[in-house]
Parts: C-alpha cells; sequence; structure tokens
C-alpha cells in the first residue's frame, strides 16, 4: 500500500499517521525538493496559491523522521522510483 500524504503539521502529522498503520511495516519516505524548485513547479501548475509551495518545501518536513529521502529536484521520477523500490526489497 503506498499512502501520499502532505505532512503539514511536520512531526504531528507522522505520529498522527502513524497510530493508523500500528502494526504494518513501513517505510517512512521524504520526497523533497528545493524550495526554488517547488515554486517553479508551482508557477508551472498555474492552480495553487502563489507562495504556497516554497513555504511547504521545507516546513512539511520538520522533525520528519524517514527511512529514506528522495529529492525530485535533481533526480528523475523513475529514480527516485528506482531509490524506493531498492529500500523495499
Amino acid at each position: 500500500m503506498i499512502i501520499d500524504d502532505v505532512f503539514l503539521d511536520g512531526a504531528a502529522s507522522q505520529q498522527r499517521t502513524g497510530v493508523h498503520l500500528a502494526g504494518l511495516e513501513v517505510l517512512w519516505v521524504g520526497v523533497q525538493c528545493a524550495p526554488e524548485v517547488a515554486a517553479a513547479r508551482e508557477r508551472a501548475r498555474g492552480d495553487r496559491p502563489t507562495g504556497m509551495a516554497a513555504g511547504q518545501a521545507t516546513a512539511v518536513h520538520r522533525g520528519v523522521v524517514y527511512d529514506l529521502v528522495v529529492d525530485s529536484g535533481t533526480a528523475s521520477p523513475d529514480e527516485c522510483a528506482g531509490l524506493i523500490a531498492e529500500r523495499m526489497v
């Protein structure tokens, strides 16, 4: 099962989610990119409030503990998926 969520409250969000996943083997993966990359993607999408992405690019990760972090600003989607798949073997 893959759950894609934005932890708006950082570590508190991870703790709340973890309660629902109790008893399951979980691989916590942080998908990050530089704030300027997030802002450029936000502009390209055109359907988000300006400035939201840059503000959240670091805040959503604050205090969150990951088993693996991938950088979608420097790695392609396929490369990120490959890194995740390697950890799941």
